[in-house]
């Protein structure tokens, strides 16, 4: 899994160099193993293997580096997650919104709206399945992006090298 994951980033990359190196140059350096621990004792979970490896090779995004996903949604880094995460959940405790605790943050768009990985056990084997969540509609998932974050990467990557999506179609 680590070979595949690291493959999908390699090809990211070699795409944003080319079409959208300010992207490319929000990418922040790896997690470290502790940081990532230290974010699963606080969200209470254990982040899926894949997500890990991601994030073990880069912690998401600078602040304001552009989207890397489609050009409109920024990876968040660990920190970013666990500060996501705990908003939501303030939000759900006070009524304002509905928030699952199984549902991490892994992406945004800066007006509310994430891609977070669904934990929820009930899924049984879509565990760890990308969900897009918006926040007029928050009490429902708004779509599945994505069976996990490896897939995500995958259909990026691939959309990347095909030309089916590139960074100048905005």
């Amino acid at each position: 899994m680590k070979g595949a994951i690291a493959t999908h980033w390699d090809k990211i990359e070699q795409s944003l160099s080319q079409y959208a190196p300010d992207v490319l140059n929000s990418l922040r350096p790896g997690a470290t193993v502790s940081q990532v621990s230290q974010a699963e004792q606080t969200l209470e979970i254990e982040l899926p293997m894949d997500v890990v490896i991601s994030y073990l090779l880069h912690d998401g995004q600078e602040r304001y580096g552009g989207g890397l996903f489609y050009r409109r949604w920024s990876l968040l880094s660990i920190e970013g997650i666990v500060s996501e995460w705990q908003g939501w959940m303030s939000l759900a405790r006070n009524g304002e919104a509905y928030w699952h605790q199984l549902w991490i943050p892994i992406a945004h768009d800066f007006g509310g709206n994430n891609y977070s990985i669904d934990l929820d056990p009930h899924l049984g084997d879509d565990i760890g399945r990308i969900i897009h969540t918006d926040h007029e509609t928050i009490s429902e998932i708004e779509s599945v992006v994505a069976s996990s974050l490896q897939e995500l990467l995958f259909q990026l990557a691939s959309d990347l090298e095909t030309g089916e999506y590139n960074f100048l179609d905005l």
